[in-house]
């Protein structure tokens, strides 16, 4: 979701990647996918979900970092791209309730066609609300030298990463909510689902674009590889805990899940990959895999194959995170050349739509 008109196939491959993470991170959710849920006296196989748990948690975040790396060096912003997201956004959630009814045989109601006309999507309200106010961030940042900008990282990470999770352990250890004590809210972190920890994820992403700091690819990857068990212990220890669900150790703005989003975009980064037409043309569909895997997911015989052996378990979270994706690339390729065609035709006769709305901000 980036505004560069640059495709760098090692970031669009990125995507990908990530995309196929949150479909894993969907398979294993106890109330989409479920194998949590199946596999709860199965402590091996468990074991093995909490590493792929562990290792894609940071998507999310890392989308958002993405953003951040690539937008930090463009102030201009329109209404038309916040519009289409939306546009799709409802669309599809009204042609995947129409098509469940039609299947199902339940019946369409006026009353839920309506409902859905509201867009709850709380990555895409989240998103677009950092995009319009990612220029001043920007505008703030450039006014920064070096020296300035790592010291406002530092205390911004302290502040909003590592203290609200120290607070959020606190809370689990204690079984109490010390309501007003974290710094991101007066309930707490929300788990790092909110415009807080974006908007870290969007300076984190431009300061390493500005700063052009990269850890050596090695070294990264066993970074990585440590902080990914480091997450699954810490997992385990909320099981002991008596910890099921929203675990302080998955939730978004955990420093730990930050610091793996940043390995595996710098990880990535020093891959070079010759401009592919396809590996770009594939990432366009990462948000309508967004959108539908978690419809989709069910249709995969999760229960029966988690409770199989381990390597069945493995090979059929990878084949339905691909497949999924691969569903879903087939239905953005119609919705590209059906809807959002007309929905651009129309925004080109829109003035105001396509226009800058910061053109008085210095780039």
């Amino acid at each position: 979701m980036s505004d560069s008109k640059k495709r760098e196939s090692n970031i669009e491959l990125l995507r990908i990647v990530l995309m196929l993470g949150v479909v894993v991170l969907h398979y294993n959710n106890s109330s989409i996918g479920g194998a949590f849920e199946f596999t709860a006296n199965m402590p091996v196989t468990r074991l093995v979900l909490y590493f792929f748990e562990s290792l894609c948690d940071c998507a999310v975040d890392l989308f958002i970092l993405i953003s951040g790396y690539f937008m930090c060096k463009n102030n201009k912003r329109n209404l038309a791209k916040p519009v289409e997201l939306l546009i799709q956004t409802i669309l599809f959630a009204e042609g995947v309730y129409i098509c469940k009814g039609l299947i199902s045989g339940e019946g369409i109601s006026v009353g839920s066609i309506v409902a859905r006309l509201i867009p709850a999507s709380y990555f895409v309200i989240l998103y677009i609300a950092v995009y319009f106010v990612s220029p001043y961030i920007n505008h703030l940042l450039n006014s920064l030298n070096q020296k300035q900008l790592s010291k406002m990282l530092v205390v911004l990470f302290v502040i909003l990463s590592i203290y609200p999770t120290a607070v959020d352990m606190l809370i689990e250890i204690r079984k109490n909510d010390f309501m007003g004590l974290s710094t991101v809210g007066a309930y707490g972190s929300q788990w790092g689902y909110t415009l807080v920890n974006f908007i870290l994820m969007y300076i984190i992403g431009a300061y390493l674009r500005l700063s052009n700091k990269l850890i050596p690819l090695k070294k990264a990857v066993l970074l990585l590889l440590a902080i990914t068990i480091a997450l699954v212990l810490w997992a385990m220890l909320d099981d002991k805990l008596g910890i099921v669900y929203e675990r302080v150790a998955w939730e978004y703005c955990n420093p730990l899940i930050i610091m793996a989003a940043i390995l595996l975009f710098m990880i990535f980064k020093q891959i070079h990959i010759p401009s592919n037409r396809i590996i770009n043309s594939l990432a366009t569909s990462s948000f309508s895999v967004y959108l539908l895997n978690t419809h989709l997911l069910k249709y995969f015989h999760i229960e029966f194959h988690v409770t199989s052996s381990i390597i069945v378990m493995i090979l059929h979270m990878i084949a339905t995170a691909i497949a999924i994706y691969l569903i879903c690339a087939v239905v953005n390729f119609v919705y590209s050349m059906t809807v959002l065609r007309l929905v651009r035709g129309l925004e080109s006769k829109i003035s105001f739509m396509s226009n800058d709305i910061y053109g008085d901000l210095v780039e």
